[in-house]
């Protein structure tokens, strides 16, 4: 009900252009062109890897019924195999023709994609490996045992606060010490760099709490053992909102810059680049994280003083750093194709104005 009446409240001061609609059919025009391509090897491509998005949808339902090591392994194939037709069918769209409202549309997909995947992987061990490290920490509070998804809050603090301050305050003054405007690349890298840092963070933690002694005392929110709940560790779970803020910050950096490069690519597209964008955030990391959880699970025990936590997060720290040098990779092609690397392809106000959206 609170949720509502902010949002009544505040729908004065959105931009008109978020509520227009697009009459013009978007989906079946970008359909007929791909399919127009057919003949051409690259065109192969693109329809393969824009035909298995909905096989890695379904694969993602059974996975949630049904879940298996086998499951995991056909999935993240799958994934892999789509982002890479995806990525490299569109890395040129020259064989499409002549350019037009659908291939600048298609010019940003392998941008949104690598920028979403390698990002959101990491944002994902909030919710795994944050969340069974903050339970094995000292987790009372005025007397009481808090969950370990308390200190989520950690996230979303810094969402709401650094917004306006990063536009306003924080990239002029980036500008003025670089001489230089910033853009949604330095941006989504800089976001990305922060992400990797609340991993290394978390693993420094984890050396620390691994160094302390266990409390007699059983963690509430920590996985049953033969003997009750794992024990907690003589260390204060508040430690935990470092890297989650951490995350947090970084989300300011990628997601909102991601989200405006899918809506500003043709203004005739934006709704149908929307959607894309969305599924790259949520649908296409998942099944990465999946197998990444798969293979590293026994560095992550019921009872992590038994495993190794800080090598999951040492795999992860590799993993972002690979999609930061692909990330460079597709991101100059747009400087091939007439967009300035590293020169803004955006106003300053995109962070603001994507968050009000």
């Amino acid at each position: 009900a609170i949720a509502l009446l902010v949002f009544t409240v505040g729908t004065p001061f959105y931009r008109k252009e978020s509520f227009e609609k697009n009459t013009k059919p978007v989906l079946m025009p970008a359909v007929r062109r791909l399919l127009g391509g057919h003949r051409q090897t690259l065109g192969k491509v693109a329809l393969l890897g824009w035909l298995l998005l909905p096989t890695l949808i379904i694969l993602s339902v059974l996975q949630v019924f049904h879940p298996s090591l086998s499951l995991t392994i056909v999935s993240l194939l799958v994934d892999l195999v789509c982002i890479g037709c995806l990525c490299v069918a569109h890395h040129d769209n020259s064989w499409l023709g002549e350019p037009d409202s659908i291939t600048r549309c298609l010019d940003v997909v392998p941008k949104i994609i690598v920028g979403n995947v390698t990002f959101n992987v990491v944002y994902n061990t909030m919710f795994s490996l944050f969340y069974s490290q903050a339970c094995q920490m000292d987790t009372r509070f005025g007397g009481r045992q808090l969950s370990g998804a308390f200190f989520n809050l950690g996230d979303a603090f810094p969402v709401i606060i650094l917004t306006p301050l990063l536009e306003r305050f924080i990239v002029p003054a980036a500008e003025k010490l670089l001489r230089r405007e910033v853009t949604s690349n330095m941006k989504v890298l800089t976001g990305i760099s922060v992400a990797i840092a609340s991993q290394l963070t978390a693993a420094g933690l984890e050396y620390s709490r691994r160094s302390a002694n266990v409390l007699p005392i059983p963690s509430n929110c920590a996985p049953l053992g033969p003997d009750g709940h794992v024990r907690m560790s003589a260390m204060s779970a508040f430690w935990m909102v470092l890297p989650y803020a951490l995350v947090g910050i970084g989300e300011v950096l990628v997601n909102p810059v991601l989200w405006h490069v899918a809506y500003t690519a043709d203004p005739a597209m934006k709704s149908l680049m929307q959607a894309f964008c969305q599924f790259a955030m949520g649908g296409l990391p998942n099944a990465i994280s999946a197998a990444l959880t798969q293979a590293t699970k026994s560095w992550t025990p019921n009872n992590l003083n038994d495993g190794n936590l800080p090598m999951v997060y040492f795999v992860n720290v590799v993993f972002c750093l690979a999609g930061c040098a692909v990330y460079v990779l597709v991101a100059r092609n747009s400087c091939s194709k007439g967009k300035e690397w590293l020169s803004s392809e955006d106003s300053g106000e995109e962070t603001s104005d994507s968050e009000m959206q």
